[in-house]
Parts: structure tokens; sequence; C-alpha cells
């Protein structure tokens, strides 16, 4: 008795190309998946590693200023946490009130530079002025 009667005896198995295609259609689809959930895993470690840059440079500021640091270094710290924030709100990466941590470490550095400012010439004021424009 034959198991298969109807199976021919040098018959080749194998998949059909409908199957195949199918295969191929699925896996595409899953790496698509996989791209897309990558890129959205790399946009977030980026806004990671901008939010931890900019808590130091907010920090540096803070404490130049609390040193006595000459204005030209504290400009440079000022302009440099302008910068990086002006990037992260570009990339999308900072939204206020997301990171409390920040929002208060940015109202200590506005009100550090509102005291510095009232101790600086009117020349020196507009310096600070331009260096915190855009950010603070």
């Amino acid at each position: 008795m034959k198991l298969f009667p109807h199976a021919k005896p040098n018959a080749q198995s194998g998949f059909t190309l409908i199957e195949l295609i199918i295969v191929l259609a699925i896996i595409g689809i899953l790496a698509t998946m996989a791209a897309i959930a990558i890129g959205k895993a790399k946009k977030t470690a980026k806004c990671l590693e901008d939010l931890g840059k900019i808590k130091t440079l907010i920090a540096d500021a803070l404490q130049a200023i609390d040193d006595g640091l000459p204005l030209a270094q504290i400009l440079t710290k000022v302009s440099a946490v302008c910068t990086k924030f002006s990037a992260m709100k570009t990339n999308n990466c900072y939204k206020k009130g997301r990171d409390s941590a920040l929002d208060s470490l940015l109202g200590q550095l506005k009100a550090k530079l509102a005291e510095f400012k009232d101790t600086l010439a009117p020349a020196e004021q507009t310096q600070l002025a331009t260096a915190a424009a855009g950010c603070l």
C-alpha cells in the first residue's frame, strides 16, 4: 500500500516561486521595521548624549561665574551653552518641562547671569547679551 498514491516517483520537492516571493516580502518588511527602530534608538541616544553635555556646560558656566573668571572665559562658556541648547531645540531633543534637572540648571544660569550682568560695564553687558542671545 502506497502512502501517497498520486505522487510521481521522480518528482522534485521544493518551494514554489510564490512561496519564495512571500518569504522574501516578509523578510523585507521585518528588515524595514528593524531599521526604523534602530533609527529611533540612535536619535534617542544622541539626545541623551546632548543632554549630558549641556548639563556639564551649564555647570561649567555657573562655576566660571562663581570663581570670578575673566569675562572672556565666561562669555565662551555661555556661548557654548547657547550653541548646544540651540542644536538640541533644532533636533527636537529639548522640550520645556521634560527634564526638570535641565530646566532647573537653565533657571540657575539665567539668575546667575542676571546678577552678574549688574556688575558689568555697559559694553560688557552688551557682550554678555550677545553671547546669551537666543537661549537664555
